[in-house]
């Protein structure tokens, strides 16, 4: 059975090791990672979603990426994907060469298109764990 302690008030612990710091940084496998952190991302043709500033990651389309990447991921992760395209729509988005099963986004101006990932052991890919929601 697991024990759950809390360390003065700050740290919670669960078999010795902190789970939860006082950040309300989750530790997986040694590595910090952010409760429910969303990272927004600039636009750009090009953009570059690091994983390590939260696991809900954000983008508002103005125009077409053509390519994009993404840094810091480890094992057992959980990423969320919120596409949003803008006033115009009809932007496309081109996953990075490391996530598997990425939907085709919808193109509908004002809507946001979201999908689930997740990082399994032993392996530096993302994939998807839904379906995704198109056009939302």
């Amino acid at each position: 059975m697991s024990t759950i302690t809390n360390i003065a008030g700050s740290d919670i612990v669960k078999n010795s090791r902190t789970v939860i710091n006082a950040n309300f940084t989750a530790l997986n496998n040694g590595k910090a990672e952010s409760l429910e952190t969303t990272n927004t991302v600039t636009f750009s043709a090009t953009p570059n979603f690091d994983l390590s500033l939260g696991n809900f990651q954000k983008i508002v389309l103005t125009g077409d990426v053509t390519s994009s990447t993404i840094t810091n991921l480890h094992a057992g992760q959980k990423i969320t994907f919120f596409i949003f395209q803008n006033g115009a729509g009809g932007h496309t988005f081109v996953w990075p060469t490391d996530v598997h099963g990425g939907i085709t986004i919808g193109s509908d101006a004002n809507k946001c298109n979201i999908q689930k990932f997740e990082c399994p052991g032993g392996t530096t890919t993302l994939y998807a764990t839904s379906t995704g929601v198109i056009n939302a």
